[in-house]
């Protein structure tokens, strides 16, 4: 779950949908900036299947009093499901498991005990699933899987909020690696309600619906986080990148 504190409130995403978001993005990209985008779309649409299940009952931070979020989810339980959710994805498509596996393994640290188990049993998924990928491809289909990930996060944790996404504050440190930016930082900020890109590796303009929650504090505290969380329709941000 993604979730945004705003005064007694919080904004509360599916990681599905930014998932969704992500996917929009890799289907948008310029062609040639992969030869095999059907597999990067693919496996970015998929890369938070895991959450599926954990996203229908959020959790409530007693020490934060907030929901969970994917930043402070307890670890040992997240690395149950990331193996859960890569497991079904490497029975339906071995080349998304791939990515999906060197992605989740750049975002976990190994500090806990589950952390390290999971490490290391990734290891051997990557190592079983190495030929389903040509080596060649695979470190420019990683890098745009967490390209996509990573701007698709900033729009969620910032809904109707201006600013600038830059990649040494946002998450993302190697754009200057990737395939549309010649060698320079990518930069995105929002401008009259769209979010443009420079460098743009967008062919045309994504027009998304984004499905957010609005949570009050109080209701949440009077009434559960799940209670609440379910009576709570969402709402549609209609989101614009370019």
């Amino acid at each position: 779950m993604i979730v945004t504190r705003r005064d007694r409130s919080f904004w509360m995403i599916d990681q599905h949908e930014h998932a969704r978001l992500s996917a929009a993005m890799a289907a948008a990209f310029k062609p040639g900036l992969t030869d095999m985008p059907q597999l990067l779309t693919a496996a970015v649409r998929g890369h938070d299947r895991a959450w599926q299940i954990l996203d229908r009952e959020p959790l409530w931070n007693d020490h934060a009093e907030k929901p969970y979020s994917f930043l402070d989810f307890p670890a040992d339980m997240k690395m149950v499901f990331y193996e859960q959710g890569l497991q079904q994805t490497e029975s339906e498509n071995p080349g998304c498991a791939l990515l999906q596996s060197l992605h989740y393994c750049s975002l976990v640290k190994g500090r806990t005990s589950g952390e390290k188990r999971f490490l290391k049993r990734e290891q051997v998924r990557q190592a079983r699933l190495a030929d389903f990928v040509p080596e060649a491809d695979l470190d420019g289909l990683l890098k745009l899987l967490q390209f996509t990930d990573s701007l698709s996060l900033y729009v969620c944790m910032r809904p109707g909020v201006a600013g600038i996404y830059r990649q040494e504050e946002n998450g993302f440190h190697a754009s200057e690696d990737l395939p549309f930016t010649n060698g320079l930082s990518f930069q995105a900020e929002w401008t009259d309600g769209e979010l443009t890109c420079s460098p743009s590796p967008f062919h045309k303009q994504i027009d998304f619906q984004l499905e957010a929650r609005q949570l009050q504090l109080d209701d949440c505290k009077d009434n559960g986080l799940v209670n609440t969380f379910r009576h709570t329709r969402p709402t549609a941000l209609h989101v614009k990148i370019r």
